[in-house]
């Protein structure tokens, strides 16, 4: 499967839109400006050592991966 993230001014940051574009292909609309703050240490709030959006993790706990935390 392929997982797209897009970003989108229009959104909050809790909220994004779904869209299967083809089979296997999932596009995921998003306001991902916030991230955490630098001292929160949840390592499911990081990929490779950087600090990720909050609406891409609120998005990542609803999809399973092999390793979510590999960004590519």
């Amino acid at each position: 499967d392929l997982y797209m993230f897009d970003h989108n001014k229009s959104f909050s940051n809790g909220d994004y839109q779904r869209s299967v574009l083809d089979v296997g292909i999932i596009r995921y609309l998003s306001n991902h400006e916030e991230v955490f703050p630098s001292s929160d240490h949840n390592p499911s709030h990081q990929a490779n050592g950087f600090m990720m959006p909050i609406s891409i993790c609120k998005i990542l706990e609803h999809i399973t991966l092999t390793n979510k935390f590999k960004m590519i």
